[in-house]
């Protein structure tokens, strides 16, 4: 009878060590394709700048950008010549983004955490279109938790242009923020950058109407 006992223990043990063996091995295989997944991200990845998503969603949207120079050129001379401004009005641009460029490689120089380096991070764009007049050039006066106006440059503020949707005048203001996610040998990072450029903004901007 003892070594009937002894032999059931035996067996069993060999059977849950087999068994935990397996899982172990299970998780080895399913953490390795993770780890070669990410590796193919990450060498996948791409350098996009600001400038050019920002050309390629106006493209893609159907946005007519009004003549950046002429708006320039009006905004500038609004002090010089009395022009009338209309505002300041008030609008808020929500803290959940109105889009995201995934998988975009950045060189991060390192203002807060992580340490500068290269790394693959998700691009955020915080933006709304306000509706102005016909023939009315839009301007920002200030944002509350700015993001970036240029994430590859990583300088603290925001853009704004104007521009035709649909045969209607808006004028498009935006900021960027950055959820990093992996460096380059694939370590997880998930660092939200920069700390201060999230929530919801809100943006003080007014228009004239030459």
């Amino acid at each position: 009878m003892k070594n009937k006992l002894l032999t059931l223990s035996i067996l069993s043990f060999a059977l849950f060590s087999c068994s935990n063996e397996d899982e172990v091995q299970v998780q080895q295989k399913n953490d390795e394709a993770a780890k070669a997944e990410i590796m193919n991200i990450i060498s996948n990845a791409t350098e996009k700048t600001t400038q050019e998503m920002e050309e390629e969603f106006f493209r893609d949207n159907n946005y007519v950008v009004v003549n950046p120079e002429k708006s320039n050129n009006i905004v500038n001379s609004i002090k010089a010549n009395n022009t009338p401004i209309h505002g300041p009005y008030t609008t808020t641009i929500s803290a959940t983004p109105a889009g995201v460029l995934p998988n975009q490689k950045i060189i991060w120089k390192g203002y807060e955490y992580p340490a500068a380096a290269a790394y693959v991070a998700d691009v955020n764009t915080h933006s709304v279109n306000i509706l102005l007049p016909d023939g009315a050039f839009g301007f920002v006066n200030s944002m509350t938790n700015q993001g970036y106006n240029d994430y590859g440059a990583q300088t603290q503020g925001y853009s704004f242009s104007n521009v035709i949707i649909n045969g209607k005048n808006y004028l498009n203001v935006r900021t960027y923020t950055m959820k990093i996610r992996w460096n380059m040998a694939g370590q997880a990072i998930n660092a939200n950058v920069p700390s201060y450029g999230f929530g919801a903004k809100s943006v003080s901007y007014s228009y004239i109407t030459p």
